[in-house]
């Protein structure tokens, strides 16, 4: 017992003078205006991200949805107002704008789809903004980004190995593939898009990441040489106006607005410059559905949770519930994470097939007596996680359209 307290002593002395510290802290962004989601978001992170030590959210309204919500959530929560940012929505619309003024090919006439667009987007670029600088701004180290949409519902470590300089640290990728972003982030950075051994895309378009500050210093300094001293945020706004705009002059918008992911832009910079930081491991994860809809399949069968037709729209009064219906039944199926995304009107998987394979591998996927929905649970006399159990690979293997 004394070897075991002096190795202890003598572990917290060397973490502390090698500046390795043990826990990360979380990032995330709300408007406050519907904390739902968020809320549970928040909590299902505290509890199941093992190596998140304090989580940081930047809101328009810190004080508003602190004072509203710092009683539940608990001390390791921090409310910071996005205000500290000098860059803001004004500013934002007219640097997109300018920059393409400046181009001098697409016909501006403050009623052009572009500009339309740019005033429709100016948060959802403003965010992307937002999470980049937060080491900066908040003067945290390696932090991981979550999206306030996602709900974890299985303990997830992000930490591969702890080291006094570039720490390897595990993400999860999807399929999912935008050419707008990758034209972008190639133009911003000068990196090329990654080729895995592997011969397939992984993306890190998956609602969170893990951002290493020394990469993401390293990828401002090259983006801003590589623009001769430009500020790497002003960089990023005029390369997304211009590739929204690729098809100058005729008026017609390039990557329906979206051209621009700061998941997308970091992921690839780190796999090239600095591979040996990234890790990548499955998660068990879907997109949808929005609060609200209930999984609720043709009675007496199983039937995939892909199309909308199986899912149960509710009364406003009644979302609260349902999704937290929904949610025991997603926990009780297996996945670590669940994005209840505002859009979502149906379960879609963006996973990849051998990353399916290598989750599922020792789960039967041959789901019988169960719909894998509350649909028939009352009368089975089974429990919640007999029933559910082994449905989120099933679904993953029996992916459907809308």
């Amino acid at each position: 017992n004394m070897i075991l307290f002096f190795f202890l002593i003598f572990s917290v002395i060397v973490r502390r003078l090698t500046g390795i510290h043990e826990k990360l802290d979380g990032v995330m962004l709300t408007t406050g205006k519907d904390t739902r989601v968020f809320t549970k978001s928040v909590q299902s992170a505290l509890a199941h991200l093992v190596d998140i030590d304090r989580i940081f959210v930047m809101t328009p309204s810190a004080k508003q949805v602190g004072e509203k919500l710092s009683g539940i959530l608990g001390p390791r929560v921090l409310f910071v107002d996005e205000t500290i940012f000098p860059i803001n929505w004004v500013n934002v619309s007219e640097v997109m704008i300018q920059s393409v003024r400046d181009k001098g090919i697409y016909p501006l006439n403050d009623k052009t789809p572009f500009e339309h667009m740019i005033y429709g987007r100016t948060g959802w670029f403003l965010q992307q903004l937002l999470k980049l600088y937060a080491g900066r701004l908040l003067n945290i180290t390696d932090y991981v980004l979550l999206d306030s949409d996602i709900v974890w519902f299985r303990n997830v470590s992000f930490i591969y190995e702890k080291r006094n300089k570039l720490s390897r640290y595990y993400y999860a990728s999807s399929t999912q593939y935008h050419a707008p972003y990758m034209a972008t982030l190639t133009k911003i950075s000068g990196v090329g898009v990654f080729e895995s051994k592997e011969k397939i895309f992984r993306s890190g378009i998956v609602h969170h990441m893990v951002i290493v500050r020394e990469v993401l210093e390293d990828l401002f300094a090259a983006a801003e040489k590589r623009h001769g001293g430009m500020p790497f945020w002003q960089v990023l706004l005029n390369e997304s106006a211009l590739e929204m705009t690729c098809r100058a002059p005729r008026l017609n918008i390039c990557g329906a607005g979206s051209t621009l992911s700061e998941y997308e832009l970091y992921l690839n910079y780190a796999q090239q410059r600095f591979p040996e930081t990234v890790v990548f491991r499955p998660l068990l994860w879907a997109n949808g559905p929005m609060p609200g809809l209930l999984f609720w399949p043709p009675e007496h069968q199983v039937d995939s949770d892909g199309p909308k037709r199986n899912w149960l729209g509710h009364r406003q009064a009644e979302v609260e519930g349902v999704l937290e219906k929904q949610m025991i039944a997603d926990a009780a199926q297996g996945f670590h994470y669940i994005g209840y995304h505002g859009y979502a009107k149906r379960r879609y998987f963006e996973l990849h097939g051998v990353d399916i394979n290598s989750l599922c591998q020792n789960v039967s996927l041959l789901v019988t007596n169960t719909t894998c929905s509350w649909r028939g649970f009352e009368n089975s006399n089974r429990t919640v996680t007999d029933w559910f159990s082994g449905c989120g690979c099933y679904m993953a293997n029996h992916q459907k359209g809308p």
